[in-house]
């Protein structure tokens, strides 16, 4: 009831966002409603790390390992134990992104997956020959792939309802070659062996799609049709925010053969693209990726060195919205000061925001920054 509740009042500010038709900030804001924080989670197992968003990873790993689906269950009780004291504000809503790590699609074909340290590793010690990389079937029998389906499953039963469930961070074409290849030995593979790149990339292209319809074909009905993302963005429509990390380590030449065709083909899928910009090693490949003929907003994460107010992301900005597309930031300060410095530069239509808030009145004047003066 709750979420359809907040569904009723916040479905028509991502529509327009998503139509470009807002002349508000979209701000997703959840804060603390009252609960001790500090209070034992019940359902925590000792296998079980102290953060919630990593305990279904884990659950997938002991399960692929031989264990028991009950693990997933039990993965399930503990976060959703953990979402009990959260509150929503502005255009928040609940989400629950189904999280097995950054680039799991890799594991489809590479049958390796790591959890360690609040993320999971798809790299292989060693690069996986060409092989099994270029004649890799998606439609053949995949313990991995069958066992991610089952999952999703169990999510979207559990939380029908009660959350609206993303799918799954699959990731960039180039960057679950580089896990199966290693990065180091991909720097040389795109120079060397460029054709086998791009018949990599093909057949990696073939089995992403694969996996999205598959995962989407299970969580949309549970969603009302509704689809989300690890960005917490709500759509009445299928998406997926494109990236590929890969690209910080090679020159918008490269970019251009081997990325650009991939992502372009990736937000076709979709009735509007987002782009997850990773950093100031990214920033060569702007204007590339503003040619992308569907091509919406750009989520900009500045790296540890640079700020969302910073003089670098200020130039990002105008850019990116000169050339008439949106800009995302995920976590951005809780600060109202922080909300008045963006506000006071740029049009606030412009931005999408996810923040945390500490409690119910900060979240109140966070959601204030949405429309009005600053």
């Amino acid at each position: 009831m709750i979420l359809q509740q907040t569904l009723s009042t916040v479905k028509d500010s991502y529509q327009a966002w998503w139509d470009g038709t807002n002349t508000d900030a979209v701000i997703w804001c959840r804060y603390n409603a009252g609960v001790d924080r500090k209070r034992v989670n019940p359902f925590r197992r000792d296998w079980m790390t102290d953060s919630p968003g990593w305990a279904l990873a884990q659950a997938v790993e002991r399960v692929f390992q031989g264990g028991n689906d009950a693990d997933i269950d039990a993965a399930l009780d503990y976060i959703e134990a953990s979402h009990a004291d959260a509150g929503y504000a502005g255009d928040g809503f609940p989400s629950f992104f189904f999280n097995l790590g950054a680039g799991c699609a890799a594991t489809a074909i590479s049958q390796f997956f790591q959890y360690y340290n609040n993320t999971v590793w798809f790299e292989l010690d060693q690069p996986l020959d060409w092989d099994p990389i270029l004649s890799f079937d998606p439609a053949a029998p995949n313990p991995y792939w069958e066992l991610l389906e089952r999952t999703a499953r169990r999510v979207a039963e559990r939380f029908e309802g009660k959350f609206i469930v993303s799918n799954l961070d699959l990731g960039g074409n180039l960057d679950i070659l580089a896990s199966l290849r290693r990065s180091g030995q991909l720097l040389f593979d795109v120079m060397d062996e460029p054709d086998k790149v791009k018949l990599a990339c093909e057949r990696i292209w073939q089995t992403w799609k694969a996996m999205h319809a598959a995962i989407d074909r299970i969580v949309l009905p549970a969603n009302g049709g509704f689809s989300t993302s690890w960005m917490s963005i709500l759509s009445p429509d299928s998406y997926y925010p494109s990236q590929c990390d890969f690209s910080a380590m090679i020159s918008p030449g490269m970019f251009e053969a081997f990325v650009l065709p991939y992502l372009a083909r990736e937000m076709a899928l979709f009735r509007k693209g987002l782009y997850h910009l990773d950093g100031p090693g990214e920033l060569a490949h702007l204007d590339l990726l503003c040619t992308i003929p569907n091509l919406h907003a750009i989520q900009w994460v500045p790296g540890p060195a640079i700020g969302f107010l910073d003089d670098v992301s200020f130039a990002l900005y105008r850019r990116i919205i000169e050339k008439g597309k949106k800009v995302v930031l995920s976590g951005f300060a809780n600060d109202p000061d922080a909300f008045r410095r963006l506000f006071r530069a740029f049009p606030r239509e412009a931005f999408l925001l996810t923040t945390a808030a500490d409690d119910y009145e900060q979240a109140m004047r966070i959601a204030s920054f949405k429309a009005g003066p600053v």
